[in-house]
């Protein structure tokens, strides 16, 4: 695919309207975007590949698509926009300009970035949820809400901020091997090694009128930060036959992280966390007729978590307060296909169940036993229609999804082991329309979505326990 050698003019323009009910299990949305990008390139997705008619393929969706044949809004970001003239510290810089998507950098280390996508994740505090990250066939996010590439960075900071320095190693590894013309396998190797991540935490008005660099008294006390430790191994085998093609995928990850909190009570908190997951997948191909293509397959996600807290001691851990082992494991099967009417309309439709289930273990039975269980089961479907209109596409989808409260989310607000059982799952219908046309040197795309959501999770503070 030829690349445009600078960028000629690049313009996003966006319009949202949004109510809520009062009592927050209902909420919705219109917003409508228009993006120009001057130069076609990478789609967001697993994987990139290009062909010598210049369009781009698209595997995130499962079934394999060009950007044009998928009935859903697609945005592209190539490298030299994310290279040139970026500091490369966090995602947000190069997908700044990607409509519907809001990455809000607080440019503290000690807890990341948050993601909104069209409004879903809004509601972390830390970490990413209810969107699903997959890099190279192995997902980024957690179960609860290129061939030969070595890169190591190594990131220091001092920070602005008095106590908000940060140190950390990242290495990263990917091996593609070929066993036969038609069977690969690729490995997938991470290692994070993040000793410290001062948290300066929030200050007042008044106080950065005095001296806008200052930390939060209590931050400064009780050494509010965290570190963390983290090695991850994937692997992903290919096979491509007449029949049709398999792709299995298998992947393992051991974390380590500690957190200090400002305050005493419980402030101290290790984590010790082990998740894992195999998945399936597998692509009919002659056996299907014409203008017909299928895949099923499924996901197992297992999450161990074994959480302590201490008392935080003015930046040292004291007596034990919590201990609770919690697993979280999720279960799903999908279905997907697509049918070609005719040159000028096609129709794609997914069918996808999902099981996933809690579970808390209390160790620290010197108030009580709050051990406790929570299960959650949701059907989720996918429909869409494009039609070629011209030199370009118009298309419309229509989804749903739900989400379950994370293990963090689910426990009791009192303070106690186990879980809420008040909690249930969040639930939201997605409707769009659009119309996307380009050329080698343009492509440009409006698109409008509205978002039914219901029994939407709201996070709030305890006044007693910041954070």
């Amino acid at each position: 695919m030829r690349r445009s050698s600078r960028l000629l003019r690049c313009c996003r323009v966006s319009a949202t309207l949004s109510g809520r009910r009062r009592d927050g299990l209902y909420a919705a949305s219109w917003t409508i975007s228009l993006a120009l990008l001057a130069m076609p390139a990478f789609v967001l997705a697993q994987e990139q590949v290009e062909n010598p008619l210049g369009e781009i393929i698209v595997t995130a969706t499962r079934l394999q698509t060009t950007v044009w044949e998928a009935a859903r809004s697609v945005s592209v970001v190539d490298q030299q926009a994310i290279q040139n003239g970026m500091q490369q510290l966090a995602l947000d810089e190069s997908l700044a300009g990607v409509p519907g998507l809001y990455m809000q950098n607080r440019y503290n280390m000690a807890q990341d970035l948050r993601i909104s996508l069209r409004g879903f994740g809004a509601r972390s505090a830390f970490g990413i949820r209810g969107i699903k990250i997959i890099v190279d066939g192995i997902p980024e996010t957690l179960p609860d809400g290129f061939d030969y590439l070595v890169n190591l960075a190594s990131q220091e900071l001092n920070g602005y901020r008095e106590h908000s320095a940060a140190k950390g190693t990242v290495l990263n590894g990917r091996f593609g091997v070929e066993l036969s013309g038609d069977d690969s396998l690729t490995f997938v190797l991470n290692s994070t090694d993040q000793p410290r991540a001062q948290d300066a935490g929030g200050i007042s008005a008044t106080q950065v009128a005095l001296d806008r660099r200052s930390a939060r008294a209590a931050n400064l006390v009780y050494d509010a930060g965290e570190a963390l430790d983290q090695q991850r191994f994937g692997v992903v085998y290919k096979r491509d036959r007449a029949a049709g093609s398999l792709m299995l995928r298998n992947y393992y990850v051991w974390r380590d992280f500690s957190n200090y909190l400002p305050f005493e009570t419980g402030g101290a908190v290790d984590l010790d966390r082990f998740f894992y997951g195999f998945g399936a997948q597998y692509t009919f191909a002659d056996v299907l007729p014409a203008g017909w293509e299928l895949l099923t397959g499924f996901d197992i996600d297992r999450q161990n978590d074994t959480r302590k807290r201490f008392d935080n001691l003015q930046g040292v851990a004291g007596p034990l307060s919590f201990d609770q082992l919690e697993k979280a494991d999720g279960n799903g099967v999908f279905v997907q296909g697509r049918y070609q009417f005719n040159r000028r309309w096609n129709m794609t439709a997914g069918l996808r169940y999902d099981t996933i289930r809690f579970e808390a273990s209390d160790r620290y039975l010197v108030d009580g036993n709050d051990s406790g269980r929570a299960s959650f089961g949701e059907p989720s479907y996918s429909l869409g229609l494009n039609r070629k209109l011209g030199s370009g596409v118009l298309f419309a989808n229509i989804g749903n999804s739900f989400e379950t409260p994370t293990t963090t989310e689910l426990a009791n607000p009192d303070g106690s082991g186990g879980f809420n059982p008040s909690l249930q799952a969040q639930t939201a219908v997605n409707y769009e329309v659009g119309f996307k046309t380009g050329t080698q040197q343009l492509y440009s795309e409006i698109a409008a979505f509205h978002i039914d959501l219901e029994g939407e999770l709201v996070p709030y503070e305890l006044p007693g326990s910041p954070g």
